[in-house]
């Protein structure tokens, strides 16, 4: 049986540093940390693991993000998804929300 900790996330991010900047940021407040560079890595977390939080770019090797959303509702997992992505289209960003993401944000980050 999978247990859920809030504080277990899933990065979802095909860019190495962008996984390392976000394992830094994000540890260093508590949280713990994995992170998937690919869909077949990140569907095996989710068959593994249990997560308080997934952060998705949609656009993963050439793949696209939407998938892992996908395969959370068909698998009825209630895992909060924030969209962290350099898609600029609006019509995605609607899309990510119809699909149940509670949040879009686009990179690179402003400060």
């Amino acid at each position: 049986m999978l247990k859920t900790t809030d504080s277990k996330i899933l990065v979802v991010e095909d860019d190495p540093g962008m996984c390392r900047s976000m394992r830094f940021l994000l540890s260093s407040y508590g949280f713990d940390i994995q992170t998937s560079q690919n869909l077949p890595d990140a569907f095996n977390s989710l068959q593994t693991n249990a997560y308080g939080l997934i952060l998705l770019d949609l656009n993963i090797e050439d793949q696209s993000g939407f998938a892992v959303m996908d395969h959370l509702a068909k698998s009825r997992l209630d895992t909060p998804v924030i969209i962290v992505t350099g898609e600029r289209s609006e019509e995605k960003a609607i899309t990510a929300l119809k699909k149940g993401a509670v949040d879009y944000l686009k990179k690179p980050f402003e400060t």
